[in-house]
């Protein structure tokens, strides 16, 4: 998690102005600008967080939400650090032959005391958790409303800021974090990072399950297919959605890894819990013609015309297995019927094999 303190950044106290936020900023956005030296990748990520911090500090909300958990910080602090305090005494001299003894104190005063001391770390300890809870919530709140703007950089930073022991949001900050990572950044190593972050902050089944499944995605976005297959049956064992698991697997064995058979029976098992998939139907028929299985790919595309009659490509490849069992009238008719709805590829095929 990132910590920079964004006034010290800009090289300013927490006392800047404005203005002197603003010519801070002009001269180091000039100064670190990555086009100066295009094979410097520390520029590049200086010349990020300089703007990172300039876009909090420059806009008054932000800002304001940004001093408020700087504060908040410091004061926790205060309660959390260790301090050795040395007390200098004057020698005494002793004037009298009597012997001094320590003070005494009665055995209620002492249970008091202790009660007093336990109370007030009680106390620091409720102020701690409640400081934590109320600033992972606002920097949270901070990186959806910058997400629904597409400052991914900028939400990720707030997001990280969210994550702290004993925050109410840091599950769901490490989650942004790896669904931004996979879905906007194709950052996969990250999202992995935050995926197994998240994991230490899962309460339940499903939280476990949904880190897995984005651990698959990330393994996936990484060609690394057989470790997102086997956080893919991790999450499954949790009770993540089974179409969506079924969906993944499908795709890997498919188009990925070429194992035709595992890759059919991932579809079917996908068609059994969605009968609707569209995505599965084609699936389903696309294994059976890439193992020749040319009668069953032609049922199958029949049953995708049915989900969607306007699915050009399902046609299209009906009217291929049906140009290999020699049943050209129904494959002219699929090529044309594909052709009407707008696929080039079907235009040739008709004149290759229909004749006009």
């Amino acid at each position: 998690m990132r910590t920079d303190n964004y006034y010290h950044i800009l090289g300013l106290d927490e006392t800047a102005s404005q203005e002197d936020i603003k010519q801070a900023y002009r001269k180091l956005a000039k100064k670190y600008h990555p086009d100066l030296d295009p094979n410097d990748t520390s520029r590049e990520e200086k010349f990020i967080r300089i703007n990172e911090a300039y876009s909090v500090l420059s806009d008054a909300s932000s800002k304001r939400d940004y001093d408020f958990n700087l504060a908040s910080v410091e004061y926790t602090d205060i309660f959390t650090s260790n301090r050795e305090y040395t007390y200098q005494t004057t020698p005494y001299q002793r004037t009298s032959t009597r012997t001094r003894t320590g003070t005494k104190y009665s055995l209620k005063t002492k249970i008091y005391g202790a009660i007093f001391m336990g109370g007030l770390g009680i106390l620091v300890f409720s102020i701690m958790i409640v400081l934590s809870r109320a600033s992972s919530s606002q920097h949270y709140e901070r990186g959806v409303e910058l997400t629904s703007r597409k400052q991914y950089v900028q939400a990720i930073g707030s997001f990280e800021k969210g994550i702290m022991t004993w925050g109410n949001h840091s599950y769901k900050s490490c989650i942004k974090i790896c669904e931004i990572s996979i879905y906007e950044l194709q950052r996969a190593p990250l999202a992995l990072q935050y995926s197994h972050i998240a994991l230490s902050y899962a309460s339940d089944s499903s939280e476990i399950a949904y880190c897995h499944y984005l651990n698959a995605l990330a393994h996936k976005s990484k060609n690394d297919f057989y470790s997102s297959l086997q956080n893919l049956k991790t999450a499954t064992t949790f009770g993540y959605s089974p179409d969506s698991v079924f969906l993944q697997k499908a795709l890997i064995y498919t188009y990925h890894l070429k194992k035709y058979v595992s890759g059919h029976n991932a579809f079917l098992d996908l068609v059994k819990v969605n009968p609707a998939s569209e995505l599965g139907w084609f699936g389903v028929a696309w294994c059976e013609q890439q193992l020749n299985l040319y009668e069953k790919a032609i049922d199958s595309y029949g049953r995708l015309i049915k989900l969607n009659p306007s699915l050009a490509k399902a046609y299209y490849y009906r009217g291929i297995n049906e140009i290999v069992l020699e049943q050209k009238s129904n494959a002219c008719k699929d090529f044309y019927k594909a052709k009407e709805l707008g696929l080039n590829e079907a235009q040739e095929r008709y004149a290759l094999h229909c004749g006009h």
